[in-house]
């Protein structure tokens, strides 16, 4: 039988509630998914998600600055909107 250890971690009360409502949506509870976690990290031999310091911009979003950019730039160039 494999030897287990304990983790213990203090995490935000909000964020711990948030987390475990998705979870249990997904039938999984917390200690399976740290350790889900885990064995990726080992996988993957590093952080198995995108750590970032900008913030997440979706395609909407991006669509939405491309299109700003373009209508400033004909501004800017003296083309007609």
């Amino acid at each position: 039988m494999q030897k287990m250890s304990a983790i213990n971690v203090m995490v935000d009360s909000e964020d711990k509630e948030k987390a475990t409502a998705i979870l249990k949506d997904c039938g999984v509870s917390m200690s399976t998914f740290i350790n889900m976690a885990i064995k990726q990290l080992i996988r993957v031999q590093g952080i198995p998600f995108d750590v970032s310091v900008r913030p997440y911009i979706n395609e909407d979003q991006k669509q939405f600055i491309k299109f700003g950019e373009e209508k400033f730039n004909n501004l800017k160039n003296g083309k007609i909107l």
